[in-house]
């Protein structure tokens, strides 16, 4: 029982998603690489009742496209709309 454990320290990395000064989210960034081996940042935060998905090649990118769809979110209330399906075929598709 003397095996040593490893060092179990996570490091978050944290973004702030604003609509404006007094509607501000908190959410997190992970970091990878895509396809091509350019760096790439996703961000994931919760606003209200929905969730806003972003992926962007530097975190200045990802915090404009946060802030936006957090206004579109809170201001034009984008999750409201429920989308259309279309059948193609024995396939069914997704519109929004």
């Amino acid at each position: 029982m003397n095996e040593k454990k490893g060092n179990r320290l996570q490091i978050t990395e944290l973004i702030l998603v604003m609509a404006n000064l007094e509607r501000t989210f908190t959410g997190v960034i992970n970091r990878g690489i895509d396809d091509q081996g350019l760096p790439v940042v996703f961000g994931k935060v919760k606003v209200d009742e929905g969730l806003i998905y972003s992926s962007a090649s530097s975190e200045d990118e990802l915090g404009r496209n946060m802030d936006e769809m957090c206004v579109l979110k809170l201001d034009f209330d984008l999750h409201a709309d429920e989308g259309a399906f279309k059948r193609v075929g024995e396939s069914r598709y997704f519109l929004n």
